[in-house]
């Protein structure tokens, strides 16, 4: 355990970088921002930071350019299961993709781990329902690509909910 403690705590001191690097999405963009997301009521710019994590992550990852936004990812979901009834993500939708997902992880030590093991993560953070993609370890927390903001964000783990463990 105490090994674990220490591994953690080195992580926080230097850097790691991720498999990839996401494309920059933003869920407000003009192009998709007035798009209904799946079936609800609601738009891409107001409630779409899990579709857009999951398009930047499709880019950076190369995926088929049909694919590489969050407008056609959306169009893309609708088709192919990628909602449920209550219109939520239905994460296991994306492995025709090539990304198979291994479960939702809540512990910062196990979200750690699998970036760490170049797992392809979608996080939870801020106590609500936004979702971000990590891109670095650093002294402190985690850098990631935000959907609702321009350029990379820093967070705390105590800013982490949960994570969309996907391997690639």
């Amino acid at each position: 355990m105490a090994l674990k403690i220490c591994l953690i705590l080195s992580l926080f001191i230097y850097s790691s970088f991720s498999l990839f690097l996401p494309a920059i999405y933003q869920q407000c963009d003009p192009r998709w921002k007035d798009v209904t997301l799946g079936f609800g009521s609601e738009t891409i710019c107001d409630s779409g930071s899990l579709l857009t994590s999951a398009s930047s992550i499709a880019d950076g990852l190369h995926f088929n350019g049909d694919l590489n936004n969050p407008l056609r990812l959306n169009a893309w979901l609708k088709a192919n299961g990628g909602f449920d009834k209550d219109n939520k993500f239905v994460w296991e939708s994306l492995s025709p993709l090539g990304l198979k997902f291994e479960g939702f992880l809540t512990k910062v030590n196990e979200i750690i781990d699998a970036f760490i093991d170049e797992k392809v993560l979608i996080l939870q953070v801020k106590g609500t329902n936004h979702y971000v993609v990590p891109e670095a370890i650093v002294s402190g927390g985690f850098v990631m690509m935000d959907p609702q903001s321009i350029g990379d964000i820093f967070y705390k783990p105590s800013d982490i909910i949960g994570a969309g463990v996907y391997k690639y």
